[in-house]
């Protein structure tokens, strides 16, 4: 109890301080917006921002049981068991967010930093070729699979400060 309310104050607090990646319902598409109202989903958000992946996952199961078609939380349930090493659960997720928004961009690029996880280079290059065609090449989920994407060239992993966050 006492660590989902600290990270529900922590989420308050930081308010407009959250990047647009970590913002409820800011994924840059039309129709995730609605997971903006639910204080589960808000709690998984700044789960998700305090590395407490385990604990964003059990939330935003939550919130997919209330509602299976909320897509901001089916991609963020993708990347927090993408951050736990459950890369096929990861999968799962990224394909239904995909299969009910192909536009959505956070799921597009979380699902190329799983290819990149996985060795899957080809396919990391074929989300971002995605990317550029929903958003060209200067909004921020392109931007930062394109440095992910060379990061893993040059290095053979992901950097750590994807998305600010480091491998757990």
């Amino acid at each position: 109890m006492k660590l989902s309310l600290l990270m529900f104050l922590i989420f308050i607090l930081s308010g407009p301080a959250l990047s647009p990646a970590f913002s409820a319902g800011t994924s840059g598409e039309d129709g995730g917006a609605f997971a903006s109202d639910d204080p589960t989903y808000l709690q998984a958000v700044a789960a998700i921002k305090a590395e407490e992946f385990t604990t964003a996952a059990k939330l935003l199961r939550d919130v997919i049981d209330t509602n299976p078609d909320n897509i901001d939380a089916m991609s963020y349930l993708g990347y927090a068991n993408a951050r736990l090493g459950r890369y096929v659960e990861a999968k799962a997720h990224y394909d239904r967010a995909l299969a009910l928004q192909p536009g959505h961009r956070g799921a597009n690029e979380y699902l190329g930093e799983l290819y990149l996880r996985t060795g899957n280079v080809a396919a990391a290059g074929a989300q971002l070729s995605a990317l550029k065609s929903l958003c060209g090449m200067d909004c921020e989920e392109y931007k930062d699979l394109a440095a992910a994407i060379a990061h893993y060239r040059k290095t053979g992993h992901l950097p750590d400060h994807s998305h600010g966050k480091n491998e757990q």
